[in-house]
């Protein structure tokens, strides 16, 4: 534990009593973006009952401290746990949506110009959620791919992604000890090298059979390289 605890940067604890005197804190971005998500909290907690409050504040702003016990327990049993956190999965779905919500206006802007908005959308829906490593992997990763589409290029996608890890260890060295950032790291490893020879091996004749099986390869594709 103490190890874990130097890798966050932590050197020394204590143990205080309940009486704690503020003395002061100079205030930075960070604390004005904590002060925007509170109001959302709130308005989250104002418009929906405890329980479905606690489950979109997780899902949408990354915020699981006031999931209801047995609903964590439920989404344990079913082994989507990781539902309750915001991670590259929801900034996958969250930027498609945005290029389709934009790509009907493709006739009145450019395209370009759609992309660098969603670039900004995406980057200050990452700051709202925390920057958790694997939200921070693929918001640069969406970055890097709608750069190269803009310049006309494109790279391997295995080099894209070591490109993504070196800009976030350039900035946090320490995160190459988190699990936050090894697993999703390896998993997309796996999806990028192996989903397609799996794919490969059953070539369904119908449309709708396909698409499950292209779907369905991503699973055993985030086990290629356990941890």
């Amino acid at each position: 534990s103490q190890s874990r605890y130097r890798f966050k940067g932590i050197s020394y604890h204590c143990f205080l009593t309940n009486r704690i005197q503020y003395l002061g804190h100079h205030p930075t971005w960070r604390d004005k973006i904590e002060r925007f998500r509170s109001r959302l909290c709130k308005i989250f907690d104002y418009q929906l009952s405890k329980r479905e409050a606690g489950i979109a504040k997780a899902l949408l702003l990354g915020e699981s401290s006031d999931v209801d016990p047995s609903c964590k327990a439920a989404f344990s049993a079913t082994g989507a746990i990781h539902v309750l956190a915001v991670s590259g999965m929801h900034i996958a779905l969250f930027s498609q949506l945005l290029l389709l919500s934009f790509g009907l206006f493709q006739r009145f802007f450019r395209k370009q110009p759609i992309q660098i908005i969603c670039i900004l959308v995406v980057w200050c829906y990452a700051i709202l959620t925390g920057l958790s490593p694997s939200v921070v992997r693929s918001v640069i990763m969406f970055t890097l791919l709608q750069i190269g589409q803009i310049l006309g290029k494109e790279s391997p996608k295995n080099h894209s992604l070591l490109m993504c890890a070196f800009i976030m260890l350039a900035f946090d060295p320490d995160c190459l000890f988190d699990i936050g950032f090894q697993l999703p790291f390896l998993a997309v490893v796996g999806i990028f090298n192996f989903q397609q020879p799996l794919e490969k091996l059953i070539k369904p004749r119908h449309k709708i059979y396909r698409f499950i099986w292209s779907n369905t390869c991503i699973l055993p594709s985030h086990f290629i390289f356990p941890i």
